[in-house]
């Protein structure tokens, strides 16, 4: 009774249209009866795409709990939608951290793990829609997070600001981003890669089947600044392009061999993050200076992304041009 009481008078803090704590009010009795929760609901936000069959988020007294189905995917974890209703309690929601974005059509709330330990609920997403007070909202989520605290220490190679600082890139100007973009997976990409290997402590199979997934991975490590074991890769690939003879079975060959790096070159890059980590500990280096020295040694080489992207491009329109050339 006593958290029930101090998590209700958190919520009466906030002034958000989206937010019932009243449980006679029909938006409140709409989304409870929608999720059908066995605890007790504190209050409920509303994500207001009907007004006249309002669905949501209830907020427990133990945690959250979420409603989705078939006919309303407006949830999404690790970057998918799902139409299974699921649940947060306290304890987890208190490795989270919140943060929100306006989209053309929609307003969205996700929810980002601070840590990598948990692959399979690294971000939780809400969709909202525009009219929703999203600002509001966002902070009532924050506020949820911090009823709990952290239950012991995270280690080094499942901390997400470790791994921010090691991947994320500078802002860079919109020809860099665009040549960037075809050599280099998004940072959630690396996040899901790197949680599977801290989770099983080794590598495992942690694959996309699209082409420029395939294509990004191939350059990874010398994008990445793994040089000499990238340009081995590199010409690896390029020597039997060159070898066979037919084009098709050239550029098959070219695509398989880049598939079969697309599996081997993200575990190498998480064991250089690894082996730079494990040498800031043994220094004894701080919090700060081991964020320092993920920035220098991680990021990208932002040169070769150009010179990479390019090449990609001349080889497309190659490509392109030989196919429709006549023989």
């Amino acid at each position: 009774m006593e958290k029930k009481n101090e998590i209700k008078q958190r919520l009466n803090e906030f002034n958000s249209k989206s937010l019932c704590l009243n449980e006679e009010e029909f938006v409140f009795k709409s989304i409870t009866e929608r999720i059908k929760t066995k605890d007790s609901v504190i209050g409920v936000i509303d994500q207001c795409w009907n007004k006249k069959n309002p669905d949501g988020i209830a907020i427990t007294e133990t945690g959250i709990e979420w409603n989705a189905s078939l006919l309303s995917k407006n949830v999404s974890i690790n970057e998918k939608k799902i139409s299974k209703p699921g649940n947060l309690s306290f304890k987890e929601l208190a490795y989270y951290k919140c943060a929100y974005k306006e989209a053309i059509l929609m307003n969205i709330v996700t929810l980002t793990r601070t840590d990598i330990a948990n692959p399979n609920f690294l971000e939780i997403s809400f969709e909202f829609a525009k009219d929703a007070d999203i600002e509001q909202i966002c902070r009532i989520f924050e506020s949820l997070v911090k009823i709990e605290t952290v239950e012991g220490t995270i280690p080094d190679e499942k901390r997400l600001d470790y791994l921010e600082a090691f991947i994320i890139e500078d802002s860079v100007n919109p020809i860099m981003r665009l040549l960037r973009g075809l050599i280099s997976s998004s940072f959630f990409t690396y996040k899901q890669a790197f949680a599977k290997y801290a989770d099983k402590g080794s590598w495992v199979l942690c694959y996309k089947h699209d082409l420029p997934t395939i294509i990004g991975w191939a350059f990874a490590l010398l994008y990445r600044k793994i040089y000499l074991l990238g340009a081995i890769f590199i010409a690896i690939d390029l020597i039997f392009y060159v070898a066979i003879k037919s084009e098709v079975a050239a550029l098959v060959v070219l695509v398989l061999l880049m598939a079969i790096q697309s599996l081997i070159n993200p575990f190498i890059i998480y064991k250089r993050y690894i082996g730079i980590l494990k040498n800031c500990s043994s220094n004894k280096m701080s919090k700060e200076q081991t964020i320092e020295v993920l920035k220098k040694k991680g990021g990208s080489n932002g040169y070769l992304a150009v010179v990479a992207g390019i090449f990609i491009i001349i080889s497309i329109i190659v490509q392109i041009i030989s196919f429709f050339s006549p023989s």
